[in-house]
């Protein structure tokens, strides 16, 4: 065997070391209590519980990070979309299909939930936010997408005109800051507001991505945004707490399902390349704040709806196909 060929021998292990390392070793499925149900979303409480809320009113949730889920009460069999907590006991969950919009509460910790608000706007909410005990946020599609805020404690609503047709995700990385996506006049839009939600301002708009869907911000400076349209997606940076936004990562012919930031550089995104049969899933990591990224192909599983980091460079990724598992990166 002359050198060429022990050079081509030696690449081959190495590539296939490097891929199984990558892609297998990685994934353990956990078994959740029921099946069919697509997942939306997972997200970890304030007392470190996990909670997956998806299809007919499915609310699980974990107190061992994962490893065992209990199912919930539910008096809905409408899809949710969002979940948050104002205490260890009291939360909301909102969903809903179009013009019928859920609105659901529990005070005993996630064990029962039962329906807790009626308003006429938004039609479908999206999005649960709680800013403060004193402020929860509702927000969604609806003629002005206004977000209603309410105070549990005096029972007292407001209403916030956020501009647009449609909010996708609202959250405050201080008393005063707030940062909201959505939908406004065909294009997809990024506001921020600087006197705690009572006025907001465009400060991104985009007309080839008429959508701009989930926000994250490992820290109160740095943050990234989904904004997508059909077939094709990217992901937008900032360092200056919203005020402006750069694009870090693009690409055709691909969806992103979930996003993740372990830090303010290093972040996780998992997709799907839609041109190739059959169709490759990805995680795409960047370790420098998007300036470069590296691709790792994913084993055979569902659809990712969503990621939730329960530790460093580990955590639990949501299917739409009722699976769950947990991963080490």
């Amino acid at each position: 065997m002359d050198h060429k060929q022990i050079h081509f021998v030696l690449t081959c292990l190495f590539l296939l070391h490097s891929f199984t390392d990558a892609s297998f070793n990685r994934w353990e499925i956990q078994n959740p209590p029921l099946s069919g149900r697509n997942f939306r979303d997972i997200s970890l409480g304030r007392d470190s519980t996990l909670w997956i809320i998806g299809e007919y009113g499915t609310i699980l949730y974990s107190n061992d990070k994962g490893t065992t889920w209990s199912k919930s009460t539910v008096s809905t069999n409408s899809p949710l979309n969002s979940i948050v907590f104002s205490t260890n006991d009291t939360g909301w969950a909102v969903g809903g299909v179009r013009g019928n919009y859920v609105c659901l509460g529990t005070t005993d910790g996630g064990k029962t939930w039962t329906r807790s608000h009626s308003f006429d706007s938004p039609t479908r909410l999206w999005k649960v936010y709680c800013k403060t005990a004193r402020e929860i946020w509702f927000a969604g599609v609806g003629q002005n997408a206004q977000a209603l805020v309410w105070n549990p404690i005096l029972d007292k609503w407001n209403s916030r005109d956020i501009g647009g047709e449609r909010i996708n995700d609202i959250l405050f990385l201080s008393d005063s800051i707030g940062i909201t996506a959505g939908r406004s006049g065909g294009k997809g839009y990024i506001g921020r507001s600087e006197d705690g939600g009572i006025s907001w301002q465009k400060v991104m708009e985009d007309q080839k991505y008429p959508f701009v869907g989930k926000l994250a911000f490992p820290c109160k400076d740095t943050g990234y945004a989904i904004a997508y349209y059909g077939f094709s997606a990217k992901i937008l940076r900032t360092v200056d707490s919203g005020k402006s936004w750069k694009r870090c990562f693009e690409r055709n012919n691909y969806i992103i399902d979930a996003l993740s930031c372990e830090s303010a550089d290093r972040v996780m995104v998992f997709g799907i390349t839609t041109h190739l049969r059959p169709q490759r899933k990805n995680l795409d990591i960047t370790t420098d704040g998007g300036e470069s990224w590296t691709t790792l192909p994913l084993p055979t599983l569902g659809l990712i709806a969503d990621f939730q980091l329960t530790g460093p460079s580990k955590g639990i990724a949501i299917c739409k196909n009722s699976t769950i598992y947990e991963i080490s990166i």
